[in-house]
Formats: C-alpha cells, structure tokens, sequence
C-alpha cells in the first residue's frame, strides 16, 4: 500500500518546480537545503538575511532525494562545484536532514568530484538531530520565519531580529 501511495505522489509531483502554487507554498517552509545555513548561523548574526533569500528569492530550491531503496533508505548523488579541486574524501558526506524529513534510516550518499568517486553508507543518528539540528531550525522557524510570514516587513520596513 505505502509504496503504491509513493509512488503516486512521485507521479504527481515529478515536475513540481514548474509549478506556481508549489513554489509560493514552499516559501513558507524550512526546506533541507537551507538547514545548513540555519544551523552553522552564529548566535551573534542576524537571520533577516536568510529570511529575505527564503521568502523573497526568486531562486527556488527542490530538496528531494535523488532515488529510494526500498522502505529504509534513500540514495544522494552530489557533484559540488565548490569542491572541483578536492578528492571525494575530502568533502564532508552528511544527509541527516534528508533521511529525517523522508523518514529514512540508511542513506547511499555518492560524491562525484574531478578527481574521483566516493559512496558511502550513513545511517541516521537521532541523538544528532535532535540535540544539534532541530533545536536551532526550530529556534530560527519560530524567531525570524514565522514571524515575516505572518506579518511581511521586508518592503516596507526592516525584517526582525530576535
């Protein structure tokens, strides 16, 4: 039943970015591809920067896995230009984010750089999540997001800054 349901949705969805109510939605959420930038801010730094790339970008992000491996696991391929003059090894593999929104256990992570190809298996870690992520993309959600959301400053007047 579940795997039917998902692969369902996956027809539904497969060119979401193309569509205009998706886009204007998804603004509205704290998509994993941001959750780097969310997390490594500095207590001391302000967030309207990140707030005013998030909701009034016209650059939109997809944050989906690049395949799934039956029900446990998720595949992600990267091939980062910022890391053209590294060794596979030398760039950090984490998918915590992915593997916890797609509530996934496993993750086959592959990094493609010129001088060479590395995959490796990362399983989730809970207790990193929960201690080191989720408490500061919730703090930032609440504090600078939800607040432009609910009454936008950005045009008129300075965006927040807890």
């Amino acid at each position: 039943m579940f795997a039917s349901k998902r692969d369902n949705i996956q027809k539904e969805i497969i060119e979401q970015y193309k569509n205009v109510q998706w886009n204007e939605e998804r603004r509205k959420l704290l998509m994993d591809s941001n959750f780097g930038r969310i997390i490594s801010r500095r207590p001391d730094t302000g967030c309207e920067n990140i707030v005013k790339s998030l909701l009034y970008s016209t650059q939109y992000y997809r944050a989906t896995p690049d395949g799934l491996l039956d029900n446990d696991g998720l595949v992600e391929i990267k091939c980062p230009y910022s890391a053209a003059n590294m060794t596979p090894d030398e760039v950090p593999l984490s998918n915590s984010r992915q593997m916890r929104i797609a509530q996934k256990k496993i993750c086959v992570f592959a990094v493609w750089t010129p001088k060479g190809i590395k995959t490796e298996t990362i399983l989730f870690d809970m207790q990193f999540w929960e201690e080191q992520m989720f408490p500061k993309l919730q703090t930032f959600f609440y504090d600078c997001l939800l607040p432009e959301i609910v009454d936008p400053r950005y045009l008129e007047r300075s965006i927040r800054n807890p």
